[in-house]
């Protein structure tokens, strides 16, 4: 059974959000300046949490996660963590070779990231 209500108002959230952030999945244009501070800071963060530079994340998060190359990536990372690529994707090309390595960077990144404040966490909880 589906919550309509619910649906609605996560629905209406997320129309909202992608406003603000001026996502062009909504019909945005990327354009950082025009962003309020705080998505600024938000994008800095992100950049920082990937590793990624200033002109690899411009806009709404969400935007990159969802297009087809990125769900093309993750599919082939799952290959290529598994020792299977060359079954999947036996000559890939110099983009997808760097793709892959971006992403792997960025995870790596992500769970340094995870590390740290796990490390953090017994110390901030007891006041330390």
């Amino acid at each position: 059974m589906t919550d309509e209500r619910g649906a609605k108002v996560l629905a209406a959230d997320a129309v909202a959000c992608q406003s603000a952030w001026r996502c062009p999945r909504a019909g945005g244009e990327i354009n950082p300046d025009a962003l309020d501070d705080d998505h600024r800071a938000a994008l800095v963060r992100v950049r920082s949490l990937t590793g990624c530079g200033t002109d690899d994340v411009r806009t709404c998060p969400g935007h990159y996660t969802r297009t087809a190359e990125a769900h093309e990536l993750v599919r082939l990372h799952r290959w290529l963590k598994a020792g299977a690529l060359p079954l999947r994707c036996p000559h890939p090309s110099g983009a997808v070779v760097d793709a892959l390595d971006e992403l792997a960077s960025a995870l790596g990144a992500r769970e340094a990231d995870d590390l740290k404040r796990m490390k953090r966490k017994p110390k901030e909880a007891s006041g330390g």
